[in-house]
């Protein structure tokens, strides 16, 4: 870690169980009716990365970059392998392929005006060595809005968040106002929204879960 007047540096290096999980199957029979057990596991990784910021007036200027080995990726391919497995029980079941994950992150930050925060961040997510058996793609790249506006000394409080998925998938939309009565007692509501217009996109199936 290095700081200095309006600026500072982050190195990471990390031995770590993976927050995302993944799933290993299991073929198991009851009353000789054959059912897949799926149980969900963190896998350990290694990290290296880089984080910095950058002040400038009512501006903040971020980046964050990381190196992850063997993060474990599910695939797409389940129920053929499933399928394949009941007709020939030997053959394997493999949820999973190991890779390494390239992650990138610019970001910038205003506050210039009182009481209100914007935010805006462009990530990019990069899979070495891809194959198509991967229910991710190659690359994947997301962006966001976000703002923070607070007032009456933190009493009411809106944030709002727009979230764009890769591809043109979908955006998701956010908000939510909290206005505190006393102490212990607060009201909050919220509304979000998924927008998909095409049947293709990853979103759709969600489009009236509003």
């Amino acid at each position: 870690f290095k700081a200095g007047e309006g600026y500072d540096f982050s190195f990471i290096v990390a031995d770590m169980f993976d927050d995302d999980i993944h799933f290993t199957a299991e073929i198991k029979n009851k009353n000789k009716a054959p059912y897949t057990q799926l149980t969900p596991e963190h896998q350990k990784v290694k990290v290296l990365g880089l984080a910095a910021n950058i002040l400038s007036g009512a501006w903040i200027w971020k980046t964050e970059s990381s190196y992850t080995y063997k993060k474990a990726l599910s695939r797409n391919d389940l129920q053929q392998q499933i399928q394949k497995h009941m007709m020939n029980p030997s053959s394997d079941v493999i949820t999973k392929n190991d890779k390494d994950l390239i992650k990138l992150m610019i970001g910038i930050e205003y506050s210039g005006f009182d009481d209100l925060l914007l935010v805006y961040e462009v990530m990019d997510n990069y899979i070495k060595d891809h194959d198509s058996t991967l229910l991710n793609e190659e690359r994947e790249t997301t962006q966001s809005f976000r703002f923070d506006y607070s007032m009456l000394n933190d009493q009411f409080s809106w944030q709002g968040f727009l979230y764009q998925l890769s591809d043109q998938n979908g955006m998701i939309m956010r908000t939510n106002i909290s206005y505190d009565i006393s102490d212990g007692w607060n009201i909050e509501a919220g509304v979000i929204d998924y927008m998909a217009g095409k049947e293709e996109n990853t979103l759709y199936p969600y489009r009236n879960q509003d």
